[in-house]
């Protein structure tokens, strides 16, 4: 019987706030300029103790991520919406799988985010994520960190339209790693001309609800990343 087991490693739970904050930051739920909740309130919503959160709003300041305002009004802001890779892809649950595995696991939830993000998404929903292309071609020549990061926000605002949590957040995860392990194709080969008309051919095909269409979309939208993985 083949072998189901893998290492297992207690994760620091100031590293699981972190994980928790950088994916609100990265998703957009915690925008530049936002200021993040108390932290006694961060304390009670995550159940762990307030020098846990201290400790993880350390790591995020010392990266630049977030910056403590005093006074009134003040608070735990988000100054910088691009995470460091070395703050992501910490999870030792997706350490195991091999970046084949991954592509593999992303299709099904990729598609059936799509399928759902067409069937529940009001129209506030559908105009944000037709925002997110209008700004990757803004910062379609930013520097690659900007670029890529509006360049998931499209895939982000699509998961929150589909209105699942679970399928989100493995979005994420998944999104992460791939990222943390192929930086240099999104880097310097990802052709971002391509990825402007996947992300409009992948819209036009959620506002027209057309399942069919929504599947067609979405395979011609995972393909290039899927060839440069088999290539490599």
């Amino acid at each position: 019987m083949p072998t189901t087991f893998f290492p297992v490693t207690i994760t620091k739970a100031a590293q699981q706030v972190v994980e928790q904050i950088t994916f609100s930051i990265r998703s957009g739920a915690a925008p530049t300029g936002e200021r993040l909740p108390q932290i006694n309130e961060l304390s009670k919503m995550m159940k762990v103790s307030k020098p846990v959160i201290g400790d993880a709003l350390k790591i995020l300041s010392d990266a630049g991520i977030v910056e403590t305002i005093r006074g009134i009004g003040g608070g735990v802001v988000v100054v910088r919406d691009e995470i460091p890779v070395r703050l992501i892809a910490k999870s030792s649950y997706w350490e195991r799988f091999n970046i084949i595995e991954l592509l593999e696991a992303r299709r099904p939830i990729e598609i059936r985010i799509a399928v759902l993000a067409a069937r529940n998404a009001s129209e506030e929903e559908f105009q944000d994520i037709e925002r997110q292309i209008m700004l990757l071609d803004q910062y379609q020549k930013a520097r690659p960190a900007r670029r890529i990061h509006h360049d998931h926000l499209f895939h982000y605002a699509i998961g929150r339209a589909a209105h699942s949590r679970a399928l989100a957040q493995f979005q994420h995860e998944i999104m992460e790693q791939l990222y943390a392990r192929f930086k240099d194709y999104f880097d310097q080969s990802e052709d971002v001309d391509q990825v402007l008309a996947l992300h409009e051919e992948t819209f036009t095909a959620l506002k027209g609800k057309d399942e069919k269409q929504i599947l067609k979309a979405v395979d011609r939208h995972l393909r290039p990343l899927e060839d440069a993985v088999i290539q490599e």
